[in-house]
């Protein structure tokens, strides 16, 4: 008697191009670990890769090409076509020497060069990651190039969108499409995900001492830093029993605050620096605070909510889909003080809901947040099983 089973699939040799080592590194190396445990081979391209990335990427089994265009990191596109021209066609040449199977490209600074490269290698299969709104603009300050993007976009295979403000942003920009890209191509996904093994259910902490308030960010005023730091002086100066913490790496671009402005509001927030790993942070907090400006869905947030712990962020898209409003936390208009500070007073006036509200967040992670079901989309989009 013979067993008849489904053929493995063939080795893919899929490329991951970013702006920074920090996204594929920290963002998708969840993903990388699917397709390396399927047996593919992996390719992952950025402007640099630091010790610590590479080191991580190494250890996952990926290989790293550092593509240093002049300047050093991919520009905004629109800012010089020959440039876009120039930096597309050296990029097509790693991928063609690569003989690259599928790309995913991610983030809009990198798009208009890493898709145009792709169809010049010809890669079979294009996709585009979007993690950020549209009207963000790159860390020099440069805006979209509308008409650059579009035809970026139109060269993808699938479009894959962090939240639904983008997908729909995306499908605009789409305009007449080929008949290849149908609509159904632009698929959303919550964020980067979450593993929801390696980032557990943590117990609340004691609240004998007063409630711990969170914010986990880079320095950078885009994500509402100060807008946190500001409502801590002011719950602290009137009184209030709390502590807030903030951690994470400095920024860069034209919204990067200078780490010593911290230390402006005193003992009212308490600067931890960058970590490698929020569980412990997670654990020592009852609530976690991001009152950003603009996000596409902050992968801080799905690991709070693995944690259990409730949310305080903005009425955007990306964060408000986080949030069932007073069940697992609360939503604020961005750039509103007195909001935030009702916000976070409305936790210290009640603590006794935090317990509900914990549950609530951990179930919404496990609802809509598991990296597993993320990677399966991003696999489906590179035509891999």
């Amino acid at each position: 008697m013979t067993h008849s089973s489904e053929p493995a699939e063939a080795v893919k040799r899929v490329v991951l191009v970013a702006q920074s080592d920090r996204s594929i590194a920290r963002n998708r190396d969840g993903l990388i670990r699917a397709l390396v445990d399927r047996g593919h081979q992996i390719l992952c391209i950025a402007p640099a890769f630091d010790h610590q990335h590479q080191r991580m990427l190494d250890m996952l089994g990926a290989k790293t090409i550092a593509f240093r265009p002049q300047p050093a990191r991919f520009k905004f596109p629109g800012d010089s076509f020959l440039h876009d021209r120039q930096v597309a066609s050296a990029l097509a040449a790693i991928l063609a020497d690569w003989r690259a199977d599928a790309m995913l490209t991610s983030g809009l600074p990198a798009l208009v060069d890493a898709v145009a490269a792709a169809r010049k290698a010809n890669v079979g299969r294009v996709v585009a990651l979007l993690n950020t709104p549209f009207d963000s603009p790159d860390d020099a300050g440069k805006p979209v190039a509308s008409r650059r993007i579009a035809l970026a976009l139109q060269g993808s295979d699938r479009i894959v969108a962090h939240n639904e403000q983008i997908a729909r942003e995306a499908t605009a920009h789409l305009g007449n499409r080929p008949k290849r890209l149908a609509s159904s191509h632009v698929v959303v996904v919550s964020g980067a995900g979450v593993d929801l093994v390696h980032h557990k259910a943590s117990p609340l902490p004691a609240i004998d001492e007063g409630l711990v308030f969170l914010m986990i960010s880079s320095l950078d005023l885009r994500r509402g830093v100060l807008d946190y730091c500001h409502a801590a002086r002011e719950l602290r100066s009137r009184g209030r029993r709390a502590r807030f913490l903030f951690a994470g790496p400095d920024g860069a671009g034209p919204g990067a605050i200078p780490r010593e402005k911290l230390s402006q509001f005193g003992s009212a927030v308490e600067d931890i620096g960058a970590v490698d790993d929020v569980r412990p942070l997670l654990a020592r907090a009852h609530v976690c605070v991001h009152p950003a400006h603009a996000e596409g869905l902050p992968r801080v947030l799905l690991e709070a909510l693995a944690a259990g712990r409730p949310l305080i962020t903005t009425d955007i898209p990306g964060c408000r889909e986080l949030v069932d409003e007073r069940v697992n936390g609360c939503l604020v208009p961005p750039r509103d003080a007195d909001a935030l500070n009702a916000a976070i007073e409305s936790f210290l006036k009640r603590p006794d809901l935090i317990a509900s509200a914990s549950r609530a967040s951990r179930l919404k992670a496990e609802r809509r947040c598991d990296i597993g079901d993320v990677n399966r989309v991003l696999l489906d989009a590179m035509g891999i099983r």
